[in-house]
């Protein structure tokens, strides 16, 4: 990715956070699922990997000291601006960390971007404390995988099973998981089959420019939809949603 396209990325990122149903939703998600775990009062390290223009701090923050790491500059220059300081840039799949230094490591929608993605899993593991806490949210369901996707540079959206497993080879216990953002399912799959069916119709260039699906909705809309994120968190509280956009999910490495 260019630097000029880095910067338009992460200035759409960090203007859209604050308001934004999905980034508002997603954090009131990660939150209550936190606090399932893990008391708010607790004066805890955490480790934000992939931290980008630094919103979901405000959620972090209430668990304890936050630390963001990032491999763009520019998303660090954007969470500098918010009045975010414990910052590095840093490949999270090499953290420049000490083992044992984290109760809580967290990695929103940044597993899908790292090729080796069984290291970051790894280094996870070695940073955080025994018993510390592992929250990673990653789009789902690789058959909804799109022009979004390639826009968005990602490597693959996951399958439950697999990603799980990912979890359990890393050494982790599961305390939860669940998907969100079910409506995205129909309405993303029906813009991938628009997607295709225009690009059969008309032909299709490889290396023409693709296009995110996100859109910034009117304000009653945007509101409608973070209220159904809203719902989805009650229903979280006492099962797993079979199906989502995105996927959530709670480890813990064990005490030694």
């Amino acid at each position: 990715m260019s630097e000029e396209m880095q910067k338009h990325e992460y200035a759409r990122l960090a203007h859209r956070e604050p308001f934004y149903f999905w980034n508002v939703g997603r954090r009131e998600i990660i939150e209550e699922a936190l606090l399932r775990h893990i008391h708010p009062s607790a004066k805890l390290e955490v480790l934000d990997l992939g931290c980008g223009p630094g919103d979901n701090f405000q959620v972090l923050e209430k668990f304890g000291r936050v630390t963001g790491v990032d491999l763009s500059e520019e998303a660090l220059k954007f969470a500098r601006n918010k009045g975010f300081v414990n910052l590095l840039l840093a490949d999270v799949a090499s953290l420049p960390f000490v083992g044992h230094s984290f109760d809580i490591v967290s990695s929103f929608d940044v597993f899908e971007h790292i090729a080796d993605d069984r290291k970051a899993m790894r280094e996870a593991y070695r940073v955080l404390k025994p018993g510390g806490f592992l929250v990673i949210t990653v789009p789902a369901h690789p058959w909804l995988w799109s022009a979004h996707d390639e826009a968005l540079r990602h490597q693959r959206r996951y399958r439950t099973k697999e990603f799980l497993a990912k979890f359990a080879q890393g050494g982790f216990g599961v305390l939860e998981h669940s998907h969100f953002v079910t409506l995205a399912v129909p309405v993303n799959f029906l813009r991938k089959v628009r997607d295709q069916a225009k690009k059969w119709i008309f032909g299709g260039d490889n290396n023409e420019k693709k296009e995110t699906y996100d859109v910034v909705f009117p304000p009653l809309l945007n509101s409608f939809l973070t209220l159904v994120l809203r719902i989805e968190k009650s229903i979280i509280r006492f099962f797993s949603l079979p199906f989502g956009s995105s996927m959530i999910v709670v480890a813990r490495k064990p005490n030694e």
